[in-house]
């Protein structure tokens, strides 16, 4: 949605550039770091050394939980609980130091048909 966009999107990314009166480079060093982060959570990979996108996964297979990235109003909140109970993505929502990727550290559990 446009306001959602404008409001979560652009003022609360430019507020802290603008409080703190940072430098142009600055600012543009602070926007592409949230870009590669936007970009990484909605990739749909775990790249090493970079924050873990399970937690925005699992808002967009769900879409009633996991809201913030640090999860501090998710706490609040409990908004987080039910991404907390399923222990395969828990276990994922890691920062990565490794090649292997989450889901080879961490495998889909494989349901066995029954005969």
């Amino acid at each position: 949605h446009p306001i959602e966009h404008v409001v979560t999107g652009q003022i609360s990314v430019s507020n802290g550039i603008i409080l703190m009166g940072s430098s142009i480079p600055t600012a543009w060093l602070w926007f592409c770091m949230i870009a590669l982060q936007v970009m990484n959570d909605h990739s749909g990979y775990h790249f090493p050394l970079s924050f873990s996108p399970e937690f925005h996964d699992f808002h967009h297979l769900k879409f009633h939980t996991s809201y913030g990235w640090l999860g501090v109003t998710d706490w609040i909140h409990g908004t987080d609980k039910q991404f907390h109970l399923s222990e395969l993505h828990d276990k994922r929502h890691i920062r990565l130091h490794t090649t292997e990727s989450a889901r080879e550290l961490f495998p889909d559990e494989i349901k066995q048909k029954t005969k």
